[in-house]
């Protein structure tokens, strides 16, 4: 159900100490009144407004109603003189009427439709600290300041991916480098991209470009064959955009998959080393600047994830998430191979016709 908004007004003229007393109940109506206005039965504690010369309008406010029939029981209350209300004559105007969000959340919300647990209703998705039903309540607000703040450290920490991103383009890795790119995008909050996407959208491509870069980082180190590789880097993403539609802060839905592709990883490297007979990576100049800072900084940036994240820290923490997740990928994706050259995949798009000879000798057949 929507929020229920009602109404009342008082066009009479009447003394001054005499009361409209109104009682909204759902499932049985009101029937005693006294001068304490409470309107509870047996049934329903039910809702009280009051109305007088001084105060010729009221205003109820019932959030997400539930479904019954539902009475409007009215009263004269004359609390000097009960002669006066057998003279007198009122004129009561009401009105009801329901909205799925009251206000239309104001200028720090949006209005959303939800559905949890089979049900579909309307809320209000407040921002920058702002709460309540139509999001009026500032007392855990953000200032100007701090909002500013928080958006330069979100925008700020992206440009980290520009050094993942280069390496990738560098060492031919051009589907790990799109994936990058994807990621700095979407965990952009600027205006250019919020006109574009809502801020909902804008969070769901953000967290899955965060996990599918785990997942494709991962795999790319592993070094299997191409057509394996890419089969599970879609699978993987596939698994990624389901279960962070189930849950999109759930911290296992997160690291289910990468811990899978870390298996994957482990097997093709004891496989390697049993192959060949030593280590695998080889080179210890490998593991010590480039593995061991990467690892550091990935396992720092789970632990951030699953256990220090909260609504009140989220700009920060999640600005050091993305710090350290583009920082791993940096120090983890594997060096290029030796055949293939810097910058090879920026060479293959040349801008000219290129003649081709057949240097074959053709041989003919005469009968």
């Amino acid at each position: 159900m929507t929020p229920n908004r009602h109404w009342a007004r008082i066009e009479s003229m009447i003394s001054n100490n005499t009361l409209v007393m109104v009682c909204v109940n759902a499932a049985s109506p009101f029937l005693l009144f006294n001068t304490s206005l409470n309107c509870t039965t047996a049934f329903f504690q039910g809702y009280s407004l009051s109305l007088s010369t001084s105060s010729r309008k009221a205003k109820l406010i019932i959030p997400y109603p539930e479904t019954d029939n539902w009475y409007l029981s009215l009263q004269l209350v004359c609390p000097q003189s009960p002669e006066e209300c057998e003279k007198a004559k009122v004129l009561i105007e009401t009105t009801l009427y329901l909205v799925p969000c009251l206000d239309d959340c104001g200028p720090y919300g949006q209005c959303i439709l939800l559905r949890r647990h089979g049900y579909l209703y309307a809320g209000c998705s407040c921002k920058a600290g702002w709460r309540g039903w139509s999001c009026t309540d500032n007392s855990t607000a953000q200032s100007t300041a701090q909002q500013r703040m928080a958006t330069l450290l979100l925008t700020l920490s992206n440009l980290m991916f520009l050094a993942p991103i280069t390496l990738s383009v560098y060492r031919c890795l051009l589907v790990e480098a799109s994936i990058y790119a994807y990621t700095m995008f979407f965990s952009t909050p600027g205006e250019a991209v919020l006109c574009i996407l809502n801020y909902d959208t804008l969070q769901y491509c953000d967290f899955l470009g965060s996990g599918v870069s785990i997942w494709v980082t991962i795999l790319c180190m592993a070094r299997l064959k191409a057509a394996l590789k890419y089969v599970l880097l879609l699978l993987g993403t596939l698994v990624f955009a389901m279960s962070l539609q189930l849950d999109r802060r759930g911290a296992w839905n997160m690291m289910g998959p990468c811990l899978f592709a870390f298996v994957i990883m482990v097997t093709m490297w004891v496989y390697r080393c049993g192959h060949r007979r030593h280590c695998y990576p080889t080179s210890w100049q490998r593991w010590v600047f480039y593995l061991l800072p990467g690892i550091s900084m990935a396992a720092l940036a789970i632990t951030i994830y699953t256990s220090m994240m909260t609504s009140d820290n989220y700009y920060y923490t999640h600005s050091i998430w993305h710090m350290l997740l583009a920082g791993s990928a940096a120090f983890l994706l594997p060096p290029r191979d030796k055949h293939v050259e810097p910058w090879a995949c920026s060479q293959k798009f040349t801008c000219h016709y290129q003649i081709c000879k057949n240097h074959r000798e053709e041989l003919y057949t005469v009968t």
